[in-house]
């Protein structure tokens, strides 16, 4: 950004050396800088030089524009992407900025220690090359420069606010951790910022509680569902899901990620449907198949789409079906009957529960009765998706 002095003006002419570079401006971010390069163009040489200007050029490429006083553009240049090695290669792929409650062994090992004492963040190498950390830093959100450190290529390493306390409820990573670092990471969500050694932005996005409430306490982090996600995706929701662990996935590449009720319906339902209760609550039917969305969330099938009648697929010695892979806020029950006419027949049995396909997001499993009695005429069951308190 920058706005030319009054005044300036530009001599017509070839921009030559024989003529003294006149024709040319050069609009400098430093312009003592400027002067002091020792190679051309350079202080010296008789070049009309201004500055400075505000911001950067970005390597990985950027429009400029030229606006005359009126505002209207004159003129523009695209320039062609040339991003750095940071910038190719290192992602932020875990945020576990509110973490669960300490643990009474904890407590215990680490006197007056808080919960957000156990905030972490993960970084990875995606690339082919070994990469040094030296001279990167956090400047948005928490504050940290980074030492001289190599990370290989698909190494992780963890930053933790307090080492020890990451220590104490992490015991069995094997990856690098680092730390502390300055601040503390918003619970509601804030602009994060890296930057590498030469100050070129390597990311630069925010992340929100509300993606997905199971991140925001009970002590599930944020993961980033594929590492090589484009930098500028980074900032979207989709792009992140909770941790299948309970307390985060630090130093793992997850495989399986858990979803929850108030996350699905944020994929399914507007904003403005997400505010109305008869269209995106639990006990809702917008489709008007019979099934409330509660149960399209727990059975994995559509809200804006009908299902079939028979959708239940129930049979005499099991049920097969697809649901969310891990969903932190269902409860699983099977119930069983010689006599469906009789609602009051209807009684819970133990089962077992095999994994036919397994899915990110979403897998088939088998519900089957784990020791069902012998009976000389028909049985059936049916499952029963339960909200977790």
């Amino acid at each position: 950004s920058h706005t030319f002095a009054p005044g300036t003006v530009i001599p017509p002419g070839d921009g030559l050396p024989a003529s003294h570079f006149q024709g040319l401006l050069h609009l400098a971010r430093d312009s003592r800088a400027f002067r002091s390069r020792s190679s051309g163009p350079a202080g010296g040489q008789r070049r009309f030089v201004q500055g400075n200007f505000s911001g950067t050029l970005p390597a990985r490429g950027a429009v400029l524009t030229l606006a005359d006083a009126a505002g209207t553009p004159v003129a523009f240049f695209a320039y062609p992407p040339d991003p750095t090695p940071h910038q190719l290669a290192l992602r932020l792929t875990e945020i576990q900025y509110n973490p669960a409650a300490v643990t009474a062994t904890e407590a215990a090992s680490l006197p007056g220690i808080g919960r957000q004492e156990f905030e972490y963040l993960e970084l990875a190498n995606i690339g082919a090359s070994a990469l040094d950390l030296a001279g990167c830093r956090f400047t948005a959100g928490i504050e940290f420069e980074f030492p001289s450190l190599v990370l290989l290529p698909g190494q992780r390493l963890l930053l933790a606010k307090n080492p020890a306390a990451f220590a104490a409820r992490y015991p069995a990573v094997l990856q690098p951790v680092i730390g502390p670092y300055g601040g503390q990471l918003d619970n509601s969500g804030e602009r994060l910022e890296i930057t590498d050694p030469v100050g070129e932005i390597i990311l630069e996005f925010s992340y929100n509680d509300a993606w997905f409430p199971s991140t925001d306490g009970p002590g599930r982090s944020l993961v980033l569902r594929d590492p090589e996600t484009p930098y500028d995706q980074i900032g979207k929701r989709s792009s992140w899901a909770a941790s299948a662990g309970a307390f985060g996935n630090p130093g793992e590449e997850p495989s399986i990620f858990a979803t929850e009720f108030a996350a699905w319906a944020r994929t399914h339902f507007a904003p403005a449907e997400r505010a109305d209760p008869a269209i995106s609550g639990p006990h809702a039917d917008p489709d008007g198949d019979g099934r409330d969305n509660w149960n399209e969330f727990a059975f994995a099938t559509n809200p804006r789409m009908p299902d079939a009648p028979g959708a239940d697929h129930s049979a005499p010695l099991g049920l097969t079906l697809r649901h969310p892979t891990l969903a932190v806020d269902v409860l699983w029950s099977l119930e069983a009957t010689n006599n469906p006419a009789d609602p009051s027949s209807w009684v819970p049995v133990p089962f077992d529960r095999t994994t036919l396909e397994q899915g990110a997001d979403v897998s088939t499993s088998l519900f089957r009765e784990s020791d069902p009695p012998p009976t000389s005429g028909s049985r059936f069951l049916r499952l029963r998706a339960a909200r977790t308190p």
